[in-house]
């Protein structure tokens, strides 16, 4: 089954002596809520460019599928990697 999910990491780089931890959240929050398109964020930004066309509205699955009717992946055989973890490492350590 194949699925389709927004997804966009966002950080927020600040001076704490200026702006708080508690102000910081409520700002990225603000952000998330636009992105999810609240307060008609994306009606407005094609309105204001004049777009012919009208934004995808994202909405949760109406009816997920059953854990019985989800095919299961046939298990590999792991591979052997060319290189230990450790002496790729050690090749790029500076002394």
């Amino acid at each position: 089954m194949l699925g389709i999910s927004k997804v966009m990491v966002l950080t927020c780089t600040y001076d704490h002596r200026i702006i708080q931890g508690a102000e910081s959240g409520m700002f990225l929050g603000k952000v998330q809520s636009l992105l999810d398109g609240n307060d008609g964020f994306y009606e407005e930004i094609f309105d204001h460019l004049k777009m012919p066309h009208h934004p995808v509205r994202w909405e949760t699955d109406r009816k997920p599928p059953s854990p019985d009717s989800t095919p299961r992946a046939t298990p590999r055989s792991p591979r052997k990697p060319h290189h230990s973890v450790d002496q790729r490492l050690s090749a790029c350590a500076v002394t």
